[in-house]
């Protein structure tokens, strides 16, 4: 065991990078991508996006981790029923793919209809075909996972998304030479993105010969309450990592609708929704930033209300809720001071900059609520997460019908605001039924507060700058200034957190040691 600990660790942190990789390449690509295709190509592939990125959170982050952990579970059962579990979990996901492609293949001409856009629907067929891919890959990264074996997961999902982002990319450029329609090219981006899964497959397929063999020669076991049980703890393990992706599919069915029934013509509400999307990349940033830190603490929660260490559990659970808020609320902030120059400087021009600002704080209130989601799920039930998630989602497209025609695109960021903003506070309250969670002092809170407004007091000085730069190019003046912002804030709230003692360097290298 001395001898597999060290290497379970570094298999974890080499899992760790290969997401964050991942994270960075997925909300990378989408601003050249959008650069190339407008407002109105990245409108398209954005509406269908949801579908494939559902199929691929529950194949990452849902069912692997709950294999390996049903494995580890059934470790102290005689082998033959050990296989006879996982071919139960096997064929659940098997049944789960092939429902979901058929419902989502056989209906997407209704789905298109219910988006607003018939012309979605051949993306939307395509993006249905990615959900077969779940039982396979799921199956392989679940038996690597349990045997402590990270390297052919993290490899795969690197060279996964590596392969979709580059085909995405080159498809583009091909097909916008060729004159296409914003159709066609959202078409070929979504055929790189299948092919990237297809790859990443293979891969695992090649490193792990024999496991299907030794997983099928025992013969399949059904129990189909077991296997429900399964696929509905699979999905509330992905439900924090998925829930940007829910709102965007709540915002793919409610808002071109919405802005047709609300008199607008069809080509402005798909520019219109295009700009929008421009927030969705910059708050996967946010969120790579904020919540790294924060998820890294969770499991040991787990481990210490285990071991009955209470009150460390309830120390570690504070300090997951405070990191979070200690780096989404400047993202937040700072992106709110920033957005023309940010606007500008990463989509070419400033189109919906009052949208952009207001969207800025969905980076706060997601990333606080994922983190809550995630310390609930250690502590209660993964089952009572999911109810929770899907009354927020309904709340979030029954005010999205009716704030757009109200507040037009400002009205898509006041549902998802309003509905983060509850399901955060609720799930706050069940997390203080089991743990007592104190993120903050009032010193170091009002710490926090002087920081923030240093930050907003550089940045706006530097704001009174833009004179002189004597720049022809508004896109270079305004990448020049948007860095030197970013740079100069982050500096400044960094070193006001240290002052005021807000952060310490003694609980720095404890969270460490905890993470």
């Amino acid at each position: 065991m001395q001898q597999k600990a060290p290497s379970l660790i570094k298999g974890t942190l080499l899992l760790t990078l290969a997401a964050f990789i991942v994270k960075v390449l997925s909300a990378s690509y989408r601003i050249p991508f959008q650069n190339m295709v407008g407002d109105v190509g990245y409108y398209v592939y954005q509406q269908v996006y949801p579908f494939f990125a559902l199929s691929i959170a529950l194949y990452t982050y849902g069912y692997p981790v709950l294999l390996s952990k049903w494995i580890h579970e059934n470790n102290h059962y005689p082998a033959k029923l050990q296989q006879q579990r996982l071919t139960e979990a096997l064929l659940a996901m098997t049944l789960f793919s092939l429902s979901s492609f058929f419902i989502i293949f056989g209906f997407s001409n209704q789905i298109s209809y219910w988006m607003g856009d018939l012309q979605l629907a051949p993306m939307i067929q395509l993006t249905a075909v990615s959900f077969l891919l779940i039982p396979i890959v799921s199956l392989y990264r679940g038996v690597y996972q349990s045997q402590g074996e990270m390297t052919p997961t993290a490899l795969s999902q690197v060279i996964e998304q590596g392969i979709r982002v580059v085909l995405i990319l080159v498809s583009t450029v091909w097909l916008m030479e060729r004159q296409a329609s914003a159709y066609e090219i959202g078409y070929g981006a979504y055929i790189g993105t299948f092919l990237g899964g297809l790859i990443g497959l293979a891969f695992l397929v090649l490193t792990g010969k024999g496991v299907m063999r030794t997983i099928l020669e025992h013969g399949i076991s059904i129990h189909p309450r077991r296997m429900v049980r399964f696929l509905l703890q699979g999905a509330g393990i992905a439900v924090g990592a998925m829930i940007s992706v829910l709102l965007q599919l709540i915002d793919a069915l409610t808002v071109i609708p919405s802005l047709l029934d609300a008199g607008v013509a069809p080509e402005m509400a798909k520019e219109a929704k295009g700009i929008y999307d421009r927030g969705w990349p910059l708050l996967q940033f946010g969120l790579i930033l904020s919540s790294s830190i924060a998820l890294a603490l969770i499991p040991a929660v787990m481990i210490l209300r285990k071991g009955k260490k209470i009150q460390k559990a309830q120390f570690i659970a504070s300090q997951a809720i405070r990191w979070s808020i200690l780096v989404s609320l400047p993202a937040s902030v700072g992106l709110v001071v920033t957005a023309t120059d940010v606007n500008i400087m990463l989509f070419k021009d400033s189109a919906g900059t009052d949208t952009l600002r207001w969207f800025s704080w969905t980076i706060l209130f997601a990333s606080t609520t994922m983190v809550l989601i995630a310390l609930y799920q250690t502590i209660a039930s993964l089952y009572k997460s999911l109810l929770y998630v899907a009354v927020a989602l309904l709340l979030k497209a029954l005010l999205n019908i009716y704030l757009i025609p109200i507040y037009g695109m400002n009205g898509i960021v006041y549902s998802q605001l309003i509905s983060l903003g509850l399901l955060g506070i609720l799930f706050w309250i069940r997390c203080s039924n089991f743990l007592k969670l104190r993120p903050f002092t009032m010193r170091q809170f009002l710490g926090l507060c002087f920081s923030i407004i240093g930050m907003v007091a550089v940045i706006s000085m530097i704001d009174n700058w833009k004179e002189l730069l004597l720049l022809n190019n508004p896109r270079i003046g305004a990448t020049v200034l948007g860095l030197f912002k970013v740079f100069a804030g982050g500096v400044t709230y960094v070193l006001l957190c240290f002052i005021t003692r807000t952060i310490k360097w003694q609980e720095w290298k404890e969270l460490r040691t905890f993470s």
